[in-house]
């Protein structure tokens, strides 16, 4: 459960950058790595009860609906690839580098408009099956077919650090939970093999699957969100995923590869850009640059995307999940500055008061109705009064009698001199000298 609030800014990724709304994260009720949360999967249903969801973070990067503006450098071609290694990941924007496939990619259509969800009509070690169905059918299921008994939608989701399988039958889909069986293979010496219904079978290597299992806690995970199955960590080490976005409400595209076992990964201090020709929508053939982006490696557990923040850009480590849509930082409450400002004021006032309230005291005043043994009291909980302060000028706080007298018979010679200088203007009109009658206006003035 996450609370804060919304801002917008400009924010960049591998030196592609785009105007974004995105959450400032005040409040937190679960663990949350990193300093947030760049979100590459697409935007969830939404939800009539709440506000609406933001905008995908590769929506606006790569300028999918076509109204970004002029804000921005945003990816030339709405494709992305993610890879990882035993110590790091990388992220290609614009599509992937073709030295790091060892074949052509294969498409698979999203089972959703929500995930990147394929179906997964098959999964095995060793020859033994870790799904299996309770009415095997003849021929594999087409994806988004009427029944779906045939498969499971597979969510890839970068944010998991290996697999989640079902603990279930799925309501009888089944025979058996397929987390149970494969808990009972973890000691095989095999590959695991996973069947893309319709596409290619998605070849886990032992090293990569049994490393995971021994090493890492939990690395095998159930409860999975409505009992599918989540490819996680072992699908981005073994094959490259590349994911390719069109305009709402088009299902988004995703291409699968074995990778080349030869290709390096970049650390986080290399960078390898590359230019391609790309062709786009409408037959424009234009040249688009893939960034690789190398990502930081935390425990194994979850991989940060390196972000930067408003002009000047302010960097973000944020964990780069493809089973979220959503962007947000951590932030410090803007409430809680204020009431440290206000706290400070309130005590600069108090200590005012009390200086003055003393001062009062040593010079021997007396203040109206309060007693000398409570005014410091009474001055701390309600405030400032002016009774000693008037007390120090006669009770009035104003200037001597005499300074007004002065004041007055000053006013007096100026209205007796300007009166003197009326009267000797007309006569001297009436005696044919000087300006016309009703020219003159006492105390005009031309600004």
């Amino acid at each position: 459960m996450l609370d804060g609030f919304i801002s917008s800014d400009l924010f960049d990724i591998g030196g592609y950058s785009s105007l974004a709304p995105f959450g400032c994260i005040t409040e937190t009720s679960g663990v949350l790595d990193g300093a947030g949360i760049a979100g590459f999967g697409p935007a969830p249903p939404d939800d009539h009860d709440g506000p609406p969801p933001l905008p995908p973070v590769f929506q606006s990067l790569a300028n999918v609906s076509g109204d970004h503006g002029s804000i921005g450098t945003p990816v030339p071609r709405p494709r992305f690839a993610f890879l990882t290694g035993n110590t790091t990941a990388e992220l290609q924007l614009g599509g992937i580098d073709p030295e790091a496939i060892a074949s052509p990619l294969v498409a698979v259509t999203s089972l959703d408009s929500h995930t990147y969800s394929i179906p997964v009509s098959a999964m095995s070690v060793g020859g033994k099956d870790i799904i299996k169905f309770a009415t095997p059918s003849t021929s594999s299921v087409a994806a988004g077919s009427s029944d779906g008994k045939g498969m499971i939608p597979g969510i890839l989701d970068s944010g998991t650090t290996c697999i989640c399988l079902p603990d279930s039958t799925r309501g009888g889909q089944l025979t058996s939970s397929p987390w149970e069986e494969m808990q009972s293979l973890v000691d095989l010496q095999a590959p695991l093999l996973i069947q893309v219904d319709g596409g290619p079978t998605i070849r886990v290597p032992e090293n990569i699957w049994k490393n995971g299992v021994w090493h890492v806690d939990g690395c095998l995970s159930r409860n999975c969100p409505n009992d599918r199955i989540v490819l996680g960590d072992w699908i981005f080490q073994s094959w490259a995923v590349v994911f390719e976005w069109y305009p709402p409400p088009s299902l988004p595209g995703i291409m699968l590869a074995p990778r080349n076992e030869r290709y390096e990964l970049k650390g986080p201090d290399d960078q390898d850009d590359f230019a391609t020709a790309t062709v786009v929508g409408g037959g424009v053939r234009r040249h688009g640059v893939i960034k690789r982006v190398p990502l930081l490696d935390d425990q194994r557990l979850t991989f940060l995307v390196p972000v930067r923040i408003g002009r000047p850009p302010q960097p973000f480590n944020l964990v780069f999940d493809t089973g979220s849509s959503f962007f947000g930082v951590k932030t410090h409450p803007l409430m809680h500055k204020q009431e440290k400002q206000f706290a400070a004021m309130a005590k600069s006032k108090a200590s005012a008061k009390i200086a003055l309230q003393k001062k009062a005291d040593a010079e021997g005043h007396v203040v109206t109705g309060v007693s000398s043994k409570s005014k410091e009291d009474i001055a701390e909980e309600t405030g400032f009064h002016l009774s000693s302060a008037v007390a120090r000028h006669g009770h009035n706080n104003g200037p001597p009698w005499w300074a007004g007298l002065i004041v007055a018979l000053i006013g007096i010679s100026f209205f007796g001199l300007a009166l003197g200088m009326m009267i000797w203007r007309r006569r001297m009109q009436r005696g044919g000298g000087g300006k016309p009658a009703g020219s003159f206006v006492v105390g005009s003035r031309i600004t």
